[in-house]
């Protein structure tokens, strides 16, 4: 199965992409993907991700006010905030050229040193989040497997081990339709192990294998599953925007971009989802950013939306839930 954040077939996570981030699940229903969600976003793990989405409108505070400090000492222009007039301010009367350069630095080390703060605060806020949903293995990584029907499940394990990749598929499929986890987790455990010779370790033939894994393993998650991999992809791809903030205040412009990005929108991954969005669309927009730099969430368009927000695709596989298939009601 391709890793989290691998597109299928290929060999590597872009280099964009620090920690490798979940795809949704795209088999889970609607209340149990929201309800993962909502594990994330609330109590303990949701004030710990408010408190890191914040970091950006903190800062730009910070740069405001370092703003303004410049401007009473070597003074210049502002524009009223309610009327839009602009102002001239003097320079600081009783500061030499000299000691308003050595202001203008103090003041500048000062909010460099308080964003470098809010910076560690909010990774350290992440962290929590993802301490309160750590990463819960795919089906097939740590199969379990219960004393009870230990004789059962091993002799499901050899036959499939030692048949075809459509045999396998048949095996996977009674295992989705009679929601059996146990053989399920087993199956996925063959079908690694087998992969390779069944497909190779590349082509078309593997992305099918990995798009069953991956349909199998959604088929069987629960919230607290979906909610470790929505921890996952939103304090990686926050921690990758904390980085770059980190980069980007080595300019000597840094904060202005700041600034600029707060009045576009550039910096809108830091407001969480939007009111009127679905957490398939934050999910998937969040995820095809960072795999993509073109798809940066800190990436405009023209008109200034984010690029990437429409991206959200799914590959069939032949695996089908009861749902899908239509037998049973949910």
């Amino acid at each position: 199965m391709a890793e989290a954040g691998i597109r299928a077939g290929t060999p590597a996570a872009s280099s964009f992409v620090r920690d490798r981030l979940p795809e949704r699940p795209k088999k889970v229903p609607r209340d149990v993907l929201q309800k993962g969600v909502n594990l994330v976003e609330a109590g303990r793990s949701g004030q710990a991700l408010t408190r890191a989405r914040g970091a950006v409108g903190d800062i730009s505070k910070l740069a405001a006010q370092y703003r303004d400090r410049v401007l009473h000492v070597v003074g210049g222009t502002k524009p009223d905030p309610i009327t839009r007039v602009v102002q001239r301010i003097a320079p600081d009367p009783m500061r030499s050229p000299e000691g308003r350069a050595q202001d203008v630095n103090t003041a500048r080390n000062e909010l460099l040193a308080g964003a470098s703060q809010r910076i560690a605060e909010a990774a350290a806020d992440l962290n929590v989040v993802r301490e309160l949903h750590a990463p819960i293995p795919r089906l097939g990584v740590d199969p379990a497997l219960p004393e009870a029907r230990s004789g059962e499940l091993q002799a499901l394990l050899q036959l499939a081990l030692a048949g075809s990749f459509a045999q396998w598929r048949g095996l996977a499929q009674a295992a989705v339709d009679s929601e059996d986890l146990p053989r399920a987790d087993l199956l996925a455990f063959a079908c690694r192990a087998r992969a390779d010779s069944w497909a190779g370790a590349v082509g078309g033939g593997r992305e099918t294998i990995e798009s069953d894994l991956a349909t199998l393993d959604d088929l069987f998650a629960k919230p607290p599953v979906v909610a470790s991999r929505y921890a996952q992809l939103v304090t990686g791809a926050l921690l990758q925007g904390l980085k770059l903030m980190e980069i980007m205040f080595q300019q000597p412009d840094g904060f202005d971009q700041l600034a600029m990005g707060m009045n576009t929108g550039r910096w809108r991954a830091f407001r969480g989802p939007a009111a009127d969005e679905t957490p398939e669309e934050f999910w998937d927009a969040i995820h095809a950013a960072a795999i993509s730099p073109e798809t940066s969430p800190w990436v405009l368009q023209r008109d200034g939306s984010l690029v990437g927000t429409q991206r959200s695709s799914e590959a069939a596989g032949p695996l089908r839930s009861a749902a899908d298939a239509g037998s049973r009601g949910t």
